[in-house]
């Protein structure tokens, strides 16, 4: 996990969005995506939704506004810790990662 720190310069606000980058062992390429993507598949993400008739598996990826990088938070940087919430309707659970993208908390359900 990096924040990724953008400035006016680059046509984008100033803010520190936590991203995660993918490293390739095969072609050495590294691609770049929203925090949410990292504990989508996490029991408590799965869980929160299925038990609201929701199957992640099927459901289309634009429906989970949590895997948009502006929905995550880095609200501690020593040691690095980051927070991405998934909701339904007016409910919630967030998910707190730790610099390894290791879940380390879970908030509601």
């Amino acid at each position: 996990m990096r924040a990724v720190e953008r400035d006016g310069e680059s046509g984008v606000v100033d803010l520190v969005e936590p991203v995660v980058t993918h490293d390739c062992s095969r072609c050495e390429m590294s691609i770049a995506s929203a925090l949410g993507w990292a504990p989508f598949d996490h029991p408590a993400v799965v869980s929160f939704f299925h038990e609201r008739g929701v199957d992640v598996r099927e459901t289309p990826i634009w429906r989970f506004s949590a895997l948009q990088v502006d929905r995550s938070r880095l609200p501690q940087r020593d040691p690095p810790r980051a927070v991405v919430t998934f909701t339904d309707d007016d409910e919630d659970v967030t998910l707190t990662t730790d610099g390894s993208l290791d879940v380390i908390a879970v908030d509601g359900d």
